[in-house]
């Protein structure tokens, strides 16, 4: 057999058809270390060289860390009540148990492995260590216009229900959003933080984006369009109910008060086509206008040169009766955070389900369908 012939013997098919078809690193079921020679390499191309000391280092953060996540957040499911106590913490045996078929604690070393995964990208996602600085010059730029007055909450002249900040996404909500979701990735977590406005009717969520965008606070070049999302007004259909009552209050049919009380009583519900949400798991029921702005940020280093980098920010703006609606019942966060454990168990722990049709598990483990559920909520 010749040489050309040769090179096509011998391929790895799960690592070629993930990186040619767009599938994720946690969902491989197989690795190939088989040597410790093997895994360093890995982990040197990975980023965490074993060979030198600031590689041990970051290695020795990122296990304790998945494993502590693994027990407080997936953890009992089914018969598996905690993690087997002589499966090694070393990243190097995990990667070599891990790529050994018929090794006894093999699934357990893949699994913690998905979850070093994403710890590792969680850890250095890109601008983590600037949330403040974001934070800071967004709420810099929202607070001058938020004023109290007879009791009530103002944004400008727009009475409010409240204005609620996110001032960061918490450690173990970053790591369930990289593992729930196939195409999550640690720099494209775009609601690390945010705010969320509540307006006492619904006409006046598209007063409050207006408001936003005339003060500055809110740079329309500056969004980015695939994370623009509105279950919550039909466009076309408000500017012909707007363009009705203007035109009833330039014939005199409506006074001001009339004008007023017709827009404020402006509550159609924007039909939500199955599939045609866009993160699967968001909850049909859910209403919010959502969008995300990019901040800069400007910084000297330690050199004296300027740096300069875009941070993105979430913006959830709603009405009071889409509000009470969204925090109970399925919309919830407590329930979307169940079912953001239930898939992230599934990708977790691949092998749970066929060990115990094999009989090799015997109790049932609560694996049910994953339901949808809510986008990350403001709180």
């Amino acid at each position: 057999m010749n040489t050309r012939t040769d090179r096509f013997l011998d391929y790895d098919w799960d690592i070629i058809s993930a990186i040619v078809s767009g599938g994720s690193a946690i969902d491989l079921g197989r690795l190939t270390y088989r040597t410790e020679q093997a895994a360093r390499a890995f982990l040197a191309a990975y980023g965490f060289d074993p060979r030198e000391e600031d590689g041990q280092r970051e290695i020795r953060k990122i296990v304790p860390l998945a494993l502590a996540f693994i027990e407080e957040e997936l953890l009992p499911l089914g018969p598996l009540e905690r993690i087997p106590p002589e499966l090694s913490h070393d990243p190097v045996e995990l990667l070599i148990c891990a790529s050994q078929p018929d090794h006894p604690l093999r699934d357990w070393a893949c699994s913690v492995l998905r979850v070093c995964h994403a710890v590792a990208h969680g850890m250095y996602l890109p601008g983590r260590d600037r949330v403040s600085e974001a934070c800071a010059i967004f709420e810099g730029r929202l607070r001058p216009h938020l004023r109290h007055s007879r009791g009530k909450l103002y944004l400008g002249d727009i009475p409010i229900v409240r204005s609620d900040f996110k001032t960061e996404k918490p450690w173990n909500s970053l790591l369930l959003k990289m593992l729930y979701k196939k195409d999550s990735v640690a720099e494209e977590i775009y609601d690390q933080v945010g705010l969320r406005i509540v307006t006492y009717s619904r006409a006046d969520t598209l007063l409050v984006i207006r408001y936003l965008v005339d003060r500055n606070v809110v740079v329309y070049p500056n969004i980015k369009p695939s994370r623009s999302h509105n279950t919550l007004i039909d466009l076309p259909e408000f500017r012909r109910f707007l363009d009705e009552a203007l035109k009833g209050l330039a014939e005199g049919r409506l006074d001001g008060a009339g004008f007023e009380a017709e827009i404020e009583s402006y509550h159609r519900e924007v039909d939500v086509r199955p599939g045609a949400v866009r993160n699967p798991y968001t909850d049909e029921h859910y209403r919010s206008i959502q969008f995300t702005t990019r901040v800069m940020i400007t910084r000297k280093t330690d050199g004296g040169d300027v740096e300069r980098f875009f941070f993105p920010f979430e913006i959830q703006v709603m009405d009071e009766q889409a509000y009470r609606r969204n925090i109970v019942g399925k919309s919830n966060h407590q329930a979307y955070r169940e079912r953001q454990r239930d898939a992230a168990r599934r990708r977790v722990f691949p092998w749970l389900r066929e060990k115990m049709q094999t009989g090799e598990l015997a109790e049932e483990a609560p694996m049910v369908d994953a339901a949808p559920a809510q986008p990350e909520a403001i709180s």
